[in-house]
This record gives structure tokens, C-alpha cells and sequence, in this order.
């Protein structure tokens, strides 16, 4: 790897958060692939309708979005899911964390937020290190401490 000179404190700040930010935005592409994953796995395959074809709006619905530099977010974007005036993007995100696929007479045991939660804590701190090694910093801690601290 190259060495970088830098001329300030505020330069090398710059370039640091720069690869700092980056590295969240490779970490947000995994995790909301994974969320998709986990949709897709437990919901929409644990029930295959027959009177009507699916349009993934729900699937498609999660998203990550970089709050700041620094942050970002994880979930599920209501307002892109349109059912018509009987049932609404909040709604679906409510039934389909309970497993319930359209009416409360379809219930599956797929739980798409808890196993999504469940995964992120046992690998998003992991993630986001691998995305900043892959940007260049070097990296050393303890992941069992920080992850501690979250608990």
C-alpha cells in the first residue's frame, strides 16, 4: 500500500472519514441483502398463494440509507408498498413480522425482523471491520468488547 503525506490534522481527518464512510456503505449493501435474504426465505417461501401473483413490493421495500457520515439505517420503507385502500405498507410490515401472510387466518413460523436483528448483532460490527480493512485502515480490537458494550 502507499504511503499518504499529510500536510494537516484536518486532511488526514478528511481522507480517514472518507474511508470511513465508504466502509458503511459497502456494510449497508450486505446487510440489506441479507434482510432480503431472510424475506425471502421466511416469508415469502414459507407461503406460495394461488389466487393472486406476487409483486415483491415487500421484498423490495428494504433498504439501507446512510444517515450521515457516520450512520446509517436498516429497514423497511412502508411508503414503497401499495396494496390499495385495504391495506397499507405498515400494515404489511406488522402481519409479515408476525408471520402472517395477508389476513390473520395465514400464519407461517417465519419472523423476518427478529432473525434479521439476530443476525445483525451477531455480525454487523464484524462486517463494518472487514469493510474498513478492505478501505485501508488498520484495525485492533477485541470485536467480543465492542460488541459488549452494545448489549
Amino acid at each position: 500500500m502507499a504511503t499518504i503525506n499529510f500536510t494537516t490534522g484536518v486532511s488526514m481527518e478528511n481522507y480517514i472519514q472518507h474511508m470511513c464512510t465508504e466502509a458503511i456503505r459497502y456494510s449497508m449493501q450486505i446487510m440489506v441483502a441479507k434482510l432480503r435474504e431472510i424475506i425471502d426465505e421466511e416469508y415469502y417461501s414459507q407461503f406460495i398463494p394461488r389466487y393472486y401473483s406476487r409483486t415483491e413490493q415487500f421484498l423490495k421495500s428494504a433498504l439501507a440509507t446512510l444517515l450521515s457520515p457516520t450512520s446509517a439505517e436498516i429497514g423497511m420503507d412502508a411508503s414503497a408498498m401499495n396494496y390499495g385502500n385495504y391495506w397499507d405498507g405498515e400494515t404489511q410490515i406488522e402481519f409479515a413480522s408476525r408471520g402472517l401472510h395477508g389476513s390473520t387466518a395465514i400464519e407461517t413460523d417465519g419472523r423476518f425482523w427478529e432473525s434479521f436483528v439476530s443476525w445483525m448483532n451477531d455480525n454487523a460490527i464484524l462486517i463494518l471491520k472487514e469493510q474498513l480493512i478492505k478501505q485501508g485502515l488498520k484495525l485492533a480490537w477485541n470485536h467480543r468488547l465492542v460488541a459488549s458494550h452494545f448489549q
